[in-house]
């Protein structure tokens, strides 16, 4: 069986941490068993790419275009040399849909929480 292309920003399986009351819960790319990364070959991409034929994805995200420039609330981190630092949230991306009404726009990360 051939390997199952997973398309997502370079820095999408860095460990993340969101920060909730006290805890510093993770989240972000689960850990994936030996056996289900065997079956995957990562690709990273930053430009926008087209999929298949009518579903595309925007590409990194910039900062100027977010609301929000760090993170989800500035409670996001990840660990560098053992310490936590806030990070800025960028590894995220759209994927657009051409419809006959118009292309929709569906963010990732609300996909993988269904």
């Amino acid at each position: 069986m051939p390997p199952i292309p997973i398309i997502a920003h370079p820095n999408a399986m860095e460990a993340k941490y969101r920060k909730i009351l006290i805890l510093y819960v993770p989240v972000g790319f689960p850990k994936l068993s030996k056996k289900l990364s065997r079956r995957m070959i990562f690709q990273p991409i930053i430009e926008p790419m087209e999929v298949v034929p009518g579903l595309s994805t925007t590409g990194e995200i910039s900062l100027a275009e977010r609301p929000n420039k760090a993170g989800f609330g500035g409670d996001m981190f990840r660990k560098v040399n053992g310490r936590r630092e806030e990070t800025i949230v960028i590894d995220d991306l759209l994927l657009v849909l051409e419809t006959k009404n118009g292309p929709f726009c569906c963010p990732v990360v609300a996909m993988l929480d269904y």
